[in-house]
């Protein structure tokens, strides 16, 4: 599911990503006083953040996919942090499926999960850090 980031609750953010059973929150976003935009202009896409709630602490990366057709800027950014993100979803995804393949772009069922989930039409994802690590303790 792609959420708006207009309107969605961002207390939530932390226990959606522990619900998710990869560990990710898409958004599509208006860009107009952002707080995704505002946190990627603080912070590398590579670069680990912590959320926090009342209860848990998750560390995420949060990514600035950009796949709105109106995005403009650094197209190798934006293929770097494309590549970074699927490459952490595929490492999930295989280990939840037990599917290992040799490369994400090389499965046609990684596609095509990328696609139902919405990941092709989103503009950024807060993604857990690897499955040993997600909830933080820092």
């Amino acid at each position: 599911m792609v959420y708006n980031s207009s309107e969605y609750e961002f207390s939530n953010i932390v226990s959606n990503i522990l619900d998710e059973p990869l560990g990710y929150v898409l958004f599509s976003d208006d860009f107009d006083n952002s707080l995704l935009l505002k946190l990627e202009s603080e912070t590398k896409y590579d670069e680990r953040q912590v959320l926090a709630d009342d209860k848990n602490k998750v560390c995420v990366y949060i990514v600035p996919v950009r796949y709105s057709a109106n995005q403009k800027g650094d197209m190798n950014h934006r293929v770097d942090c494309r590549n970074f993100v699927i490459d952490l979803i595929y490492e999930k995804w295989c280990e939840s499926t037990g599917k290992p393949q040799k490369s994400p772009y090389t499965s046609k069922t990684f596609m095509t999960y990328l696609e139902d989930v919405g990941f092709l039409c989103c503009d950024f994802i807060v993604i857990s850090t690897k499955s040993e690590q997600t909830v933080c303790s820092e």
